[in-house]
């Protein structure tokens, strides 16, 4: 029922699972409601894989947002509309940026735009919403007017 949903897998190891390895994998799906929810929820899912297969059995034919890291599971959800992780979108630049011989370049400048980013989300949470304004209308508004450009 969550208008958003922020979803992630991550690995963890069972020492005692039937079928598997002490040293085996499995994972944990792990399913957020947005920050501003009214009924704020974390869930957790744990699956012996990271098969597409999990988040559509739990997510079903979910109709709301889905932010995720880009995994190509998460995007099987076809009624979904999906974003982005910044921070996961971040991060390729950081190691476009260590490969390089020489500094600088493409990758440098895209970090400089995600800082300028996260200095405007900063802002914008330190901000208090004009009267009888919510913080995510207040957000979105100071997004277009900031992030925008």
């Amino acid at each position: 029922s969550q208008e958003v949903i922020h979803g992630d897998e991550t690995t963890v190891q069972v020492l005692k699972e039937e079928g598997k390895a002490p040293t085996s994998t499995s994972y944990m799906w792990a399913y957020r409601s947005s920050e501003d929810s009214e009924q704020p929820i974390v869930l957790f899912d744990y699956q012996p894989g990271r098969g597409q297969e999990h988040p559509q059995a739990f997510l079903g034919d979910y109709r709301g947002i889905l932010m995720s890291d880009g995994y190509t599971a998460w995007r099987t959800l076809k009624g979904a509309t999906h974003l982005g992780c910044m921070a996961h979108a971040r991060r390729r630049f950081a190691d476009a940026l260590k490969a390089r011989k020489k500094q600088g370049g493409p990758p440098a400048q895209a970090l400089k735009f995600f800082d300028q980013l996260y200095r405007i989300e900063r802002q914008a949470r330190d901000e208090i919403p004009d009267e009888g304004e919510t913080q995510a209308s207040y957000m979105r508004r100071f997004r277009q007017k900031h992030s925008v450009p």
